[in-house]
């Protein structure tokens, strides 16, 4: 465990220019650069080719670089899945958003990872947007080894927390933590591991202003790996730490913390070769006080859950069977026991990745349907009012839905440069037939630019509001 002296953070992808006023940066924390041989800026329909200063060259109408990889994806929308807004940021690499939150302003923030800026292969990536999506100030950090942000929590000063890993010098990973400014400039950063490969995969804010990490670790613990739970103080000092498992394989997607200040890690324990996915209720120390495990079929993993507003919980995650993996969502009770849990799925690999509470007792599903992202809304019992399908659009893994003020959502993921974006929308009447639409988004992702694609809205039908607690 140690701390790491690192630069405060670059800004990746420039922002377009507003000709009504100059940027500036007081602090001169970042360069805006672009990870290509010829650094390029967007202005209007233009590409202004920056060449050294003793040749000038007009600007030039050219036609945009072929681009390569993925850009990460920021969509909106409404509380019946209509999509309000869709952008994606990105380089000609490959980026991603893993989670996306709704900050005090209604903005959003993302995190995620880039090879397109930053130092070495993969830098972690944090945009910030306004609630249109309009991008504000984007950071990477980094150093020579790849580093991963896969969550962030905001903070009463309007900074950030992420977690996510760093690669050592023995090409295994360390839990990082990373504190930043209402800009994204760094503040400081720890790391956290052993000999073995550790990484951090949620993290929350604590009812005393410090933090609480829900990370897997292979150096500690009983097995082969177990779930991690790092409590530090606001400076990210460590507190304490505890781990729990079994001598076999104990895996922690997600930690929520919980309305009485205590915790709730998710995720999945091993035995005799079977996955059965696991809920461990903890105190506000760490304590455990029950430990629910799940499993109807050869693998069945959590991911993540909501605490209910009767105390209970909502886990989502996947079962599969003969190779495959259908998404599930289980409903249990304050004690763990399970009231009901239900799959959804069709030939190819899906999963859920992230669950919210409606105000109305309905819940709403992001996930995946064989790789592309996957939105759905059920009732209290889990029966599927509709969902919609996102082709073009892969989920990855990640925290990647949030529910919005508005009672609509958000969510993010990667898009493939070039890609054209399907939405198909099924929609269950009474008698439970399907009733499918289809509209299709054409999408020309521009290198290091957001965009907006043109929506066809062709479904929509009044939906109680959705309320969420912002932990």
């Amino acid at each position: 465990m140690g701390k790491r002296e690192v630069d405060l953070g670059t800004e990746a992808c420039p922002i377009p220019p507003d000709p009504s006023r100059r940027r500036r940066d007081p602090w001169n924390s970042g360069t805006i650069i672009m990870s290509v041989s010829l650094s390029m800026m967007i202005v209007s329909n233009l590409f202004m080719i920056i060449v050294p200063p003793t040749l000038i060259l007009p600007p030039a109408v050219l036609p945009p670089p072929p681009p390569t990889g993925s850009n990460m994806l920021l969509t909106k929308t409404d509380g019946s899945g209509n999509i309000n807004w869709s952008y994606s940021y990105g380089g000609l690499g490959s980026d991603r958003g893993f989670t996306v939150i709704q900050t005090i302003d209604d903005g959003f923030a993302v995190v995620g990872s880039t090879d397109s800026f930053g130092m070495n292969a993969y830098s972690i990536w944090l945009v910030r947007t306004d609630r249109n999506g309009y991008l504000i100030w984007n950071r990477t950090h980094g150093s020579l080894e790849n580093q991963y942000g896969y969550d962030i929590v905001e903070l009463a000063d309007g900074g950030f927390a992420i977690t996510g890993s760093v690669q050592t010098p023995t090409q295994s990973t360390d839990v990082i933590l990373i504190r930043v400014d209402f800009l994204g400039n760094k503040l400081w950063e720890k790391t956290f591991g052993g000999p073995l490969s550790d990484v951090g995969h949620s993290i929350v804010r604590c009812m005393d202003g410090g933090l609480a990490i829900g990370a897997v670790t292979s150096s500690y613990g009983a097995g082969s790996s177990d779930m991690w739970l790092i409590r530090t103080d606001a400076n990210g000092n460590l507190l304490w730490d505890r781990t729990y498992g079994s001598p076999e394989r104990d895996w922690a997607n997600s930690l929520i913390r919980l309305r009485d200040g205590g915790f709730a890690f998710v995720g999945y324990s091993q035995s005799g070769g079977q996955n059965d996915a696991s809920l461990i209720r903890l105190d506000s120390q760490g304590n455990p006080m029950w430990n629910g495990s799940y499993g109807d079929s050869e693998s069945q993993r959590g991911w993540t859950a909501a605490e209910c507003r009767d105390g209970g919980f909502a886990i989502v995650g996947s079962e599969g069977v003969g190779g495959t993996e259908d998404g599930w969502l289980g409903r249990t009770d304050s004690d763990g026991d399970m009231l009901w849990s239900v799959t959804y799925g069709g030939f190819g690999s899906d999963a859920g990745y992230s669950v919210v509470e409606c105000e109305n007792g309905d819940f709403v599903i992001a996930g995946k349907d064989a790789g592309n992202l996957w939105l759905g809304r059920t009732n209290d019992e889990g029966g599927l009012e509709w969902s919609i399908a996102f082709d073009g659009i892969h989920s990855g893994l990640g925290f990647l839905l949030t529910g919005c003020r508005d009672g609509g959502f958000a969510f993010t993921g990667r898009i493939l440069t070039r890609a054209s974006m399907s939405r198909s929308l099924e929609k269950l009447s009474d008698s439970r037939s399907a009733e499918v639409e289809n509209s299709i988004f054409e999408c020309d992702v521009i290198p290091c630019f957001r965009f907006l694609q043109r929506t066809i809205v062709v479904f929509r039908e009044s939906q109680p509001d959705c309320a969420f607690s912002q932990q």
